[in-house]
């Protein structure tokens, strides 16, 4: 997982990606990953579809009116700046996802803000597996 953060390059050195399909005959769904860089700032984003509405490859908006969120965490959690339902913005482009293999590749970038700035996500890009 790689992008580059207010201009900088970050990459993450630990990388986690869950899938959750839920268990009824018409599930919500959830797709989420996780970085960590070597300073264990946490860069993750969670792509969450409702009912009727299965993840597959395609583009997932991020932001207002979206279920669907991205954060950056510093260690400890002492600042944090996100992209959800009532802030920010972005999309996550899901370019190959399957849950018989169990991987998963795309793209991403994202505005992500707090009570006091903006941090400018781009060019991200991510190859994982999942449980």
């Amino acid at each position: 997982m790689t992008a580059v953060i207010d201009g900088m390059a970050w990459t993450a050195t630990n990388v986690t990606a869950n899938f959750v399909g839920g268990v009824s005959s018409d599930p919500s769904q959830s797709f989420k990953v996780d970085g960590t860089d070597a300073s264990l700032n946490l860069l993750s984003f969670d792509i969450t579809n409702g009912p009727h509405s299965l993840i597959t490859t395609g583009i997932y908006t991020i932001g207002p009116d979206n279920a669907s969120a991205a954060d950056y965490v510093v260690p400890l959690g002492t600042q944090t700046w996100i992209a959800a339902s009532d802030t920010g913005s972005g999309s996550v482009t899901l370019t190959t996802f399957s849950t018989a293999a169990k991987t998963a590749s795309g793209t991403f970038s994202f505005v992500l803000k707090n009570n006091t700035s903006t941090k400018l996500v781009t060019t991200g890009v991510f190859n994982v597996t999942f449980p």
